[in-house]
């Protein structure tokens, strides 16, 4: 699915974190809760034990992943807040009209379970609640997001993958194995157990992957209109978000069958639009967070001429490279490069050269002659927002951070390009040149004028 480097290596680890929350936590969930007894008066609870019923909870599993993906703490705060109101009983004794929600919340299969949740108390539920708006409005703030994407962001996944996981064994965990069933109670059996350890795995897998997929999806519309340079849009994306996923728990709800259609929609409208916008998000991470981060915590180390993120499966192809930058290109070149696809400018040894990764193949050389195309002249140019390498009618424009303004000198001569400031320089003589042009032939035909009506 990706033909990125960067885009593979994070999916890898999205998948490689997944199974290994799975695999313990369906080690730890069947060793120390399957309990066998041999009569059913050794049980004094009566489970959860039917695969319908189980059918109906993940009915609701499946829309609460594509929930949790659009934000996992806010799920997991309207969780806490729902299994809350569930617990009336014990936590708001007396108080009717809760007790009277949690009656009729008790009628939804999946939330009927939120009681059970760790979490589904009054602490929990307070503190969830304020992490979620702060949260929200620092994700709002450009410099806070790009601090958020490489520190809380990453802490929010893993626990996001770890409560989809958990609330997928959920079943597992409320169940018991019996050998035989008597009195007026039903229980599980042994065979129905196994049956249902296999099916909260599998569950737990698809809704790992729907996770990563929606969240990544998410999460890369939600960084990219922070990091845009049109002022608001951070705040547009955070309350649009926080809409969404208002609108989301309400259909779980209230209309479970359309939320599950919704889900759906959702998760293949992200299916299609994965590619694209992770593309889109390692752009803006380069281009707009990268230089926000150097600000705030290596401003006065120089830039890295070898970028950290550089793929050491390409190093170890090329031995002999001294530069290494990440840089986009603003135009489509055909099927050679796409728009604002990832390259890396390296400087190797015959010489300058753009190298782009793929997943299961070598790497790709590209010059800059073939995508030249109209043999333009380049220049190299330094601006307030980006450096790029383009061509004076800009039909030719790679990009890379600002943060490199400190290497411009050296990048120069790396690159052997003029400085683009000559044809600034030049277009400002142009014009000083047409300005005095226009103004002399103003004179002159004020000149003309008055020797015409002196002749007279």
């Amino acid at each position: 699915m990706k033909k990125n480097k960067d885009m593979y290596d994070d999916i890898r680890s999205r998948i490689l974190l997944g199974i290994s929350i799975l695999i313990i936590m369906v080690t730890a969930t069947v060793f120390s809760d399957m309990h066998l007894v041999h009569s059913s008066g050794d049980v004094e609870m009566q489970v959860n034990n039917t695969l319908a019923t189980n059918a109906e909870y993940y009915t609701g599993m499946f829309s609460t992943a594509v929930t949790q993906s659009v934000n996992p703490t806010a799920t997991m705060a309207a969780l806490s807040v729902i299994g809350t109101v569930e617990n009336a009983d014990i936590y708001f004794k007396g108080t009717e009209w809760l007790e009277n929600t949690a009656s009729f919340l008790d009628k939804v299969p999946f939330i009927r379970t939120a009681q059970t949740l760790p979490i589904a108390n009054p602490t929990a539920a307070v503190i969830l609640t304020i992490i979620t708006v702060t949260l929200y409005i620092l994700r709002s703030i450009a410099a806070a997001k790009a601090v958020s994407e490489v520190s809380l962001d990453k802490l929010e996944d893993i626990m996001g993958y770890i409560a989809i996981v958990a609330l997928s064994l959920l079943p597992v965990a409320n169940s018991q194995v019996v050998e035989a069933a008597g009195g007026d109670k039903n229980y599980v059996t042994a065979g129905t157990y196994v049956a249902l350890i296999i099916i909260a795995i599998l569950c737990a897998v698809i809704n790992v992957l729907i996770y990563m997929i929606v969240h990544t999806c998410m999460d890369a519309v939600e960084f990219i209109l922070a990091m845009a340079p049109a002022p608001g849009t951070g705040v547009i994306g955070q309350i649009g978000k926080g809409i969404l996923h208002f609108f989301l728990i309400l259909l779980q709800i209230f209309a479970p069958v359309i939320s599950l259609i919704l889900s759906i929609l959702i998760l293949v409208a992200c299916f299609f639009l994965f590619k694209y916008l992770t593309r889109l998000s390692i752009y803006y991470t380069h281009i707009y967070a990268g230089p926000i981060l150097k600000k705030l915590f290596r401003k006065r180390e120089p830039s890295r001429l070898i970028h950290k993120k550089f793929p050491k499966s390409v190093s170890k192809v090329y031995h002999d490279i001294t530069m290494a930058v990440p840089i986009f290109s603003m135009r489509g070149h055909g099927k050679l490069v796409k728009k604002r696809e990832l390259l890396w400018l390296v400087d190797r040894n015959p010489g300058i050269c753009l190298i782009r990764t793929h997943m299961f193949k070598k790497p790709d050389e590209i010059t800059l002659e073939s995508i030249n195309t109209y043999k333009k002249e380049l220049y190299l140019q330094k601006d307030f927002r980006f450096t790029r390498i383009l061509s004076e009618d800009k039909t030719f424009e790679l990009i890379f951070s600002s943060e490199y303004a400190d290497r411009f000198e050296e990048l120069l001569e790396r690159l052997g390009l003029p400085d683009y400031q000559i044809v600034k320089d030049r277009k400002k003589a142009e014009q000083d040149q047409k300005k005095e042009n226009v103004k002399n032939a103003a004179k002159n035909a004020v000149f003309g004028i008055k020797k015409r009506f002196s002749g007279k």
